[in-house]
């Protein structure tokens, strides 16, 4: 798998992407890439090239992945052609899926056009769908073709798409970069930061080398799922209840939780406890849950895909970037932080 930058999409992307792959592409986006992203690339791609997928999480569905795959057909688009996806996590995750299955494989291309994209979601061959509620519990391992990476696709985000990005930035931090924790720690991500290409870069070499260990996720590659097994539940059930919130801003409150639960359980530095409190408030508005949100959070959890033996196992934080995989957590313990989640902000 290759990752190339630029810093002008317009001009490299003919340079980056084969004329004969472009030819028998088909560029996945939704209504906003579309809009606001397809226009940068400054390739004619003619309109049966075009694949559009409704924004949101919420359509990272099977029924999304049989539209791609219909117009496929449609196209007769055989083994040669090239999915592109040009748009976040959830485009590049949907895009690589129906690229894994169709004719029981094609190339795929990734081109994320968001922080979190760029940094977490478009590296290491994860591919999925949500189903019955549940995140990405249909899925496959599939490597990239390709990845291109141009900041100049972060003007598009909202600022809350961008505070999304931070909360994997955060967790990458947690689980062993100190340098990238001094870097955030107390900082204001939207006025503060002059280190954004650090930011990035490390955040990315981080997943890259922890990917490259264990591409299936078998041992170390878990840790990256630091403040996923709460936060995906969060952003499970607030998609059910129709307010969803953003994948990385779940994986804040999750952080919050199992940190939490981690201090509880190890009862590790004071000072680290303390700076993240404080850089997550700085940065992000409170959550309150209800007591029955919390039972459906708590009955979510129960299927997340990393559990075994019927114990519910989380990734903790032993002392300061030291993470702990498969640590079992009792019901008890989780509903504790779940109720602390709700009082974090006036604490």
């Amino acid at each position: 798998m290759e990752i190339s930058y630029t810093n002008q999409i317009g001009v490299d992307f003919n340079k980056l992407v084969d004329s004969t792959i472009l030819k028998r592409a088909f560029i996945i986006v939704d209504e906003i890439t579309r809009e606001l992203c397809l226009p940068l690339l400054k390739y004619p791609f003619k309109e049966s090239q075009i694949i559009v997928i409704p924004q949101g999480d919420d359509h990272k569905t099977l029924e999304s992945a049989q539209l791609i795959w219909s117009h496929l057909l449609n196209c007769k688009a055989d083994r040669n052609a090239t999915l592109i996806a040009l748009g976040g996590g959830m485009i590049c995750d949907l895009t690589a899926f129906c690229a894994s299955l169709y004719k029981r494989g094609i190339k795929v291309i990734l081109i994320p056009t968001t922080l979190l994209s760029m940094i977490d979601a478009c590296y290491g061959g994860k591919t999925g769908v949500n189903y019955l509620g549940y995140k990405n519990i249909i899925g496959s391992f599939y490597n990239t073709e390709k990845i291109i990476i141009d900041k100049l696709f972060l003007k598009t985000v909202t600022r809350e798409e961008f505070l999304s990005g931070f909360g994997e930035v955060i967790k990458s931090a947690l689980i062993g970069q100190p340098l990238l924790w001094d870097l955030i720690a107390n900082k204001d991500f939207l006025e503060d930061l002059v280190d954004l290409d650090i930011i990035m870069n490390l955040t990315l070499s981080i997943k890259k080398e922890i990917v490259q260990s264990d591409p299936k996720e078998e041992h170390l590659r878990k840790i990256l799922n630091f403040g996923h097994t709460i936060g995906h539940a969060i952003e499970s059930l607030f998609m059910d209840l129709g307010s969803p919130i953003p994948h990385g801003i779940c994986v804040v409150y999750g952080i919050i939780a199992e940190n939490y639960i981690s201090k509880k359980t190890f009862n590790y530095s004071n000072v680290l406890y303390k700076e993240i409190k404080s850089t997550i408030i700085k940065n992000y508005k409170l959550i309150l849950l209800s007591p029955q949100d919390i039972k459906s959070i708590l009955g979510l959890i129960r299927n997340d895909k990393k559990n075994s033996m019927d114990e519910i196992k989380f990734i903790l934080l032993q002392k300061p970037f030291k993470p702990l995989i498969d640590v079992a957590v009792s019901d008890d313990i989780i509903m504790e932080s779940l109720n602390y989640l709700n009082t974090f902000w006036n604490q």
